[in-house]
């Protein structure tokens, strides 16, 4: 069995009767007396990096509506719609640290999630029997791939999502490292303003040893009920509340918190636990909801939340970015136009003005050859009328009724009755 020590400030030496067992109180940053107690590995999984929900006092069995969930409710993910992607990171304790990269989206069979986490547990010291310095020092780490599987369906007109997954875990502390498996089932059932949720997790499938004794995960049975209270057109409010329990604890562990979305816009959110021994019993946090077209029509979230931490006299902030890909509709201009209804107007007005301009072309080289005509005509006409003075009477221009000019030609011939020859008039 492996003694653990709570670390009292950042910068603390552990202290232990020889270097290999100083270097394994790498877990004690953990400082889950709980988890301690029921000598389980991979204690990290107890410590959440998502804003959101940690914001919210980590009451997410029932809301389990954004990729975040695979840490708190598998079943959650036949809910999804939208393609996501989430990075969070957090600082905890001293120099440890804490990020993920997540996604998930929708494809024929359901919605799949997939999952990276990385734990730095910090520098360790080592001491020598005397406890002493040896002016080495040793890093610990955690490291969990995730991934799950979620589907939905219709019962009693309600929607019921569930969903399983896995992960693989590899840790290394000090020296030592080992590797284990774990499975969670879950499932949501989702009234109209009211949401069920219950999960099994960290069911372990294969052992973390990392000496020669092999430890289970931290199984846990989970629970959870949420509402969702339109207030308005414009605000909406969450209230939930947990319930947990893991594999030889004797106390239920209870989780509340509440989130005000304002406009699909601001969110504003608090929490608290109940018989938890984590070190930070209450926060609080926000977000903000932006819309980025350019970015495949995502609405990407920042998340942000500040949870003290009364025993180390420090405070830890967590952030996130949630990317929706998808979520949003092209930029409107008005009601009922959007951006290609736009665009294919611009381009039929542009056809329009090609049309009209070839229109008056061909009515501009009609006039210009109806204008040639008529003077090519008036040229004739004078002509016409300078002979028609000259012909002695024989050609003669008669306007008539109608405003047109008729050319009349006569020939006049002069001859006697009594004569056979024609005479000149």
């Amino acid at each position: 069995m492996h003694t653990l020590e709570r670390k009292t400030k950042p910068d603390m030496i552990y202290r232990t009767k020889n270097i290999i067992s100083s270097l394994v109180l790498a877990g004690v940053i953990l400082c889950i007396p709980s988890v301690i107690s029921a000598q389980t590995a991979a204690s990290f999984l107890r410590i959440s990096p998502n804003a959101r929900q940690v914001g919210m006092g980590e009451a997410f069995t029932a809301m389990a509506n954004d990729y975040n969930l695979l840490r708190y409710n598998v079943g959650g993910l036949g809910i999804l719609r939208k393609a996501k992607l989430s990075t969070n990171f957090h600082r905890w304790i001293g120099d440890t640290q804490q990020g993920d990269i997540e996604f998930s989206f929708p494809f024929f069979f359901g919605v799949a999630g997939f999952g990276l986490t990385y734990f730095s547990e910090g520098s360790i010291t080592s001491l020598n029997e005397n406890f002493l310095p040896t002016g080495t020092t040793a890093q610990s780490s955690d490291l969990m791939l995730s991934w799950g599987l979620g589907q939905q369906l219709k019962v009693f007109g309600n929607t019921l999502s569930f969903g399983a997954g896995g992960k693989l875990i590899r840790q290394d502390l000090a020296g030592f490292s080992g590797t284990g498996i774990g499975v969670d089932v879950g499932a949501v059932y989702a009234f109209k303003h009211i949401s069920l949720g219950a999960t099994l997790q960290n069911i372990t499938v294969s052992k973390i040893k990392l000496r020669d004794q092999g430890e289970l995960l931290p199984e846990t049975i989970r629970g959870g009920v949420a509402l969702r209270l339109p207030l308005g057109e414009k605000l909406k409010w969450n209230i939930a509340t947990d319930v947990a329990r893991t594999r030889n604890e004797d106390e239920y562990r209870i989780y509340t918190g509440t989130e005000l979305r304002i406009d699909e816009t601001i969110s504003l959110r608090a929490g608290y636990k109940f018989f938890d021994s984590a070190v930070a019993p209450w926060s609080v946090g926000f977000g903000l909801i932006m819309p980025m077209q350019w970015l495949a029509n995502s609405s990407t979230e920042l998340d942000y939340a500040f949870a003290p931490i009364d025993a180390f006299d420090e405070f830890s902030h967590r952030f996130s970015f949630t990317f929706t890909f998808g979520a949003i509709k092209p930029f409107q201009m008005g009601p009922g136009i959007d951006i290609e209804e736009i665009t294919r107007l611009k381009q039929d007005l542009a056809d329009e003005l090609l049309a009209a301009q070839e229109v008056r072309r061909r009515v501009e080289d009609v006039e210009k050859r109806q204008r040639s005509i008529e003077e090519d005509l008036a040229r004739k006409l004078e002509r016409i009328q300078q002979i028609a003075l000259t012909s002695a009477g024989k050609i003669e221009i008669i306007p008539d009724k109608e405003d047109s000019t008729l050319i009349h030609m006569s020939l006049r011939i002069t001859f006697d009755f009594d004569r056979s020859s024609i005479r000149k008039s």
